[in-house]
């Protein structure tokens, strides 16, 4: 999005900078198209851009959420969070879908990794959730 680049390139990355957000659904909008271009293939649908796709099959692949960075996944946050700082009550139903579908893919690449870690030690899953 715009607002991140601006930050990264003017604000020099300071978290306590927040970009200039002119224009809130804009900016939404773009938040939203930059976490949906991050998504695995089979998160998408053709016919409806929001809410994606959820499913429960156990061999998600995660590759365009799991590449690190100067700041990584914090950079995903940032965005929503200038958004629901700027936006306030006018933006708190788009800001709560997003992260919600944050939420859930966090805990699905979560459960993902669980699963490999007990399947390459042989640790039980009750080990494996220390």
């Amino acid at each position: 999005p715009p607002a991140l680049k601006y930050w990264m390139q003017k604000q020099q990355r300071k978290f306590d900078k927040v970009p200039p957000i002119e224009d809130l659904v804009l900016h939404g909008q773009n938040v939203r198209d930059w976490w949906r271009d991050l998504q695995p293939e089979w998160r998408l649908r053709d016919d409806i851009p929001w809410p994606l796709a959820r499913k429960e099959c156990g061999d998600e692949q995660w590759t365009g959420l799991t590449r690190g960075g100067s700041h990584g996944f914090v950079l995903i946050l940032c965005c929503i969070a200038w958004w629901s700082m700027k936006g306030g009550e006018e933006v708190v139903d788009q800001v709560l879908s997003v992260l919600d579908d944050v939420e859930w893919v966090l805990n699905s690449m979560m459960r993902n990794m669980r699963k490999r870690y007990v399947g390459l030690t042989g640790a039980s899953d009750g080990e494996a959730k220390r």
